[in-house]
């Protein structure tokens, strides 16, 4: 559980390709999923800024679904969503284009964050490049296009969306 700060998770390949597979701010969890199927999870994490983690021992995650009931169908409903969102990226990646799915990124990863009075999307070309699926050459191009057209503005690993509905709208 992510006290303060921002964690990515990701998987990598014998040749060293990764591929970001979830990026966590405050307030939220990772992990869950391999730990319900009783697996060792495949996923590595590393903080992406200065960051608090708790961890929850599988035997006391265990005793507070039990005590709280609730709790169970939240992580259900989240852990649901979570496969939608995975399955969303993966048509994602077969079907739109390279425009479409670094707008859809960026946009997917600035709604998560929490809102701060500016749309600003803090992350580095090279993890929103592993994120979207596409080389970090490419997502650089698409970016200087969005940039020229006005729809955001890059400041190091800072994109300020200035236009998200454009950034929405953005077709496949």
């Amino acid at each position: 559980f992510i006290i303060s700060g921002r964690v990515k998770t990701f998987i990598s390949d014998i040749k060293g390709n990764t591929m970001v597979t979830g990026i966590y701010h405050k307030s939220q969890y990772f992990g869950l999923e391999n730990l319900s199927l009783g697996q060792v999870s495949m996923d590595e994490a590393m903080a992406i800024e200065n960051t608090e983690v708790i961890t929850i021992p599988l035997q006391q995650l265990q005793q507070m679904i039990v005590d709280y009931p609730g709790l169970l169908q939240m992580f259900i409903r989240d852990l649901s969503s979570r496969v939608a969102q995975r399955e969303r990226r993966l048509l994602e990646t077969v079907y739109c284009s390279v425009w479409k799915r670094i707008s859809n990124t960026i946009v997917r990863l600035s709604e998560d964050q929490p809102y701060s009075g500016q749309t600003i999307l803090t992350i580095s070309r090279n993890d929103l490049a592993s994120f979207t699926g596409v080389a970090s050459e490419t997502l650089s191009r698409v970016l200087g296009d969005f940039d020229r057209e006005g729809i955001i503005g890059k400041q190091g690993n800072e994109i300020i969306i200035k236009r998200p509905e454009q950034l929405k709208s953005l077709r496949s």
